[in-house]
């Protein structure tokens, strides 16, 4: 997402030196995944007095200006600067930091780093109708290690079970996410086969010029058994023929 940064150094209004983008578009940073490696263009811009620049450090950084990185340096500048970063966690708002010649700005687009997918483990595969069904959910980096970072409440989650032919169903749920792992229950009232789906759309907000939009996913299949047989009948306990049955008067 692109934020139009302008820095006030002393009082001379400095517009930059730098545009950081993905090296496959010059106005863009895409959401990436924790865990996998990416490549950023620090591009050199043709703006006056940034000619003379032969040498900068950088650093990614998260939204309250913490450094998420160590500060790396890089010599011999030239207009397109490939670098590379591997973050091991998961991040709503990250932009990348420079410096150079006692000067400081910071990339106009920041960016979000994500987990790759939701895991979901159901107690039952085939649980019924009506009953709780407990589960466990993961939101995993590329390298299917937690992301420690990521919590939410189910209330930031698109939480849908469709049948064969994608219709939704009725369900109820209660789970929450910390730290990478939540655990809950959900009641399926629909009998049949079904696909859970848990999704996260908002993560990744801060990249709504994403195309297609960063979402977080995680499905699971299950095929829900009925609290009635198909044929509506309903089994009763047989009685031993010798069993004695007392029955009473009531009055009503």
């Amino acid at each position: 997402m692109r934020l139009i940064v302008v820095l006030l150094i002393g009082s001379v209004l400095f517009a930059g030196c730098f545009k950081v983008h993905d090296t496959d578009n010059d106005e863009n940073i895409t959401s990436k995944y924790a865990s996998k490696q990416f490549t950023l263009d620090i591009e050199l811009l043709n703006s006056n007095g940034c000619s003379n620049i032969q040498n900068i450090s950088y650093d990614l950084c998260d939204v309250n200006g913490s450094k998420i990185t160590h500060t790396r340096q890089l010599s011999n500048i030239q207009q397109h600067n490939n670098v590379d970063f591997n973050i091991t966690d998961c991040y709503r708002n990250v932009f990348v930091h420079i410096t150079y010649n006692n000067h400081e700005e910071n990339s106009t687009q920041h960016f979000a780093i994500t987990p790759k997918r939701f895991v979901i483990q159901l107690s039952k595969t085939n649980p019924y109708q009506y009953q709780k069904t407990y589960f466990t959910i993961k939101a995993l980096a590329d390298d299917d290690t937690v992301t420690t970072r990521y919590s939410c409440q189910p209330t930031d989650l698109n939480i849908t079970s469709l049948n064969s032919n994608n219709i939704p169903q009725d369900i109820a749920y209660s789970f929450a996410i910390s730290q990478g792992e939540g655990a809950g229950y959900i009641i399926f009232k629909q009998a049949g086969s079904q696909t859970l789906h848990i999704t996260d759309a908002n993560f990744a907000k801060i990249d709504t010029d994403d195309n297609p939009p960063r979402e977080i996913s995680g499905v699971v299949d299950v095929d829900v058994q009925s609290m009635i047989p198909e044929d509506g009948s309903i089994s009763l306990p047989r009685i031993h023929p010798n069993t004695n049955l007392n029955f009473h008067k009531v009055r009503w």
